[in-house]
């Protein structure tokens, strides 16, 4: 991709603590040599631009135990990530 990025945000206030963790890559092109003798685009994978977010909430009734809830991929974005 041209572009790729992310970050990652983190919230500490026991007993709560709250995580978030998105990524971006712009569109790009995959060229495999599996097919190189056709030039009908076998072989090529055209990857679209993804916008993905994952979050955390993680509570901790005592010291020694935790109970979160992860959420991946929360916006849904179902476009592929790699050329299969």
């Amino acid at each position: 991709p041209t572009f790729f990025g992310g970050f990652v945000f983190n919230y500490n206030s026991r007993p709560i603590n709250f995580n978030l963790n998105p990524y971006f890559f712009s569109n790009y092109n995959f060229f495999s040599f599996q097919n190189p003798n056709y030039t009908d685009g076998r072989g090529i994978g055209r990857i679209k631009s993804k916008f993905i977010l994952n979050a955390k909430i993680m509570y901790y009734p005592i010291t020694s135990m935790s109970v979160f809830v992860n959420i991946r991929n929360a916006l849904n974005q179902r476009t592929s990530e790699f050329y299969n």
